[in-house]
């Protein structure tokens, strides 16, 4: 029975159709593994946009936040505070809904007589399967997740404001030098085969 790959064969695809339907199954190529037959291929390999794009955000956040007055921050941090007590009136609330809902099917089941000693293994499951949901959706009215949000100071907000931002541009910039070096790889052994064995013309890409 031909494989996704050999049936190209039967279909009379020539052997450079043929390796570079098999190239998509490696390293330079494996995102396009499960792309379909007819997606074209770069020989140059471009780094993910999304890395620069969000590297580009935290920088440009930076600067936004940093020339900010204290008036202004002031602003953001009494939006941000705004924003975290409706998030936290959000919790308290869907907790308590979901541990009302819980308790009163609990109470039903624990009432529940099974018909026979071959249902008790039912019966059984299921007041596991509530009490395991308890103990992991349901959160103590002391967990850090109901915890009442605290306004910062301005000093404070800067601070982490810009804690945040430093994070994010030290993590991107390590993304994007990682994405650069792999693209650069991905386009070496692209065309260390392109070399070997040109791609056809109806493989190739535009770009």
């Amino acid at each position: 029975m031909p494989t996704g790959y050999t049936a190209k064969i039967l279909e009379g695809c020539s052997f450079k159709e043929f390796v570079w339907s098999c190239a998509r199954n490696f390293g330079a190529l494996i995102l396009m593994r499960d792309s379909g037959p007819n997606s074209k291929i770069s020989l140059n390999q471009k780094v993910d946009s999304y890395i620069k794009e969000a590297l580009e955000e935290a920088l440009a956040e930076k600067q936004k936040i940093e020339s900010l007055s204290v008036k202004e921050i002031e602003n953001l941090r009494d939006v941000k505070y705004k924003e975290e007590l409706i998030a936290y009136d959000a919790r308290i609330k869907e907790n308590t809904d979901n541990k009302e809902k819980y308790a009163a099917m609990l109470a039903i089941v624990m009432a529940w007589t099974p018909p026979s000693k071959e249902h008790q293994g039912l019966h059984k499951f299921m007041l596991d399967q509530i009490n395991d949901s308890i103990s992991y959706d349901i959160f103590e009215d002391n967990s850090d997740y109901l915890r009442l949000p605290v306004k910062q100071s301005v000093e404070d907000f800067l601070s982490s404001r810009l804690k945040s931002c430093l994070k994010n541009i030290e993590y991107y910039s390590k993304r994007l030098n990682e994405e650069i070096g792999a693209s650069e790889k991905r386009t070496e052994w692209l065309n260390q085969l392109n070399d070997s064995v040109p791609l056809p013309d109806n493989f190739k890409a535009e770009y």
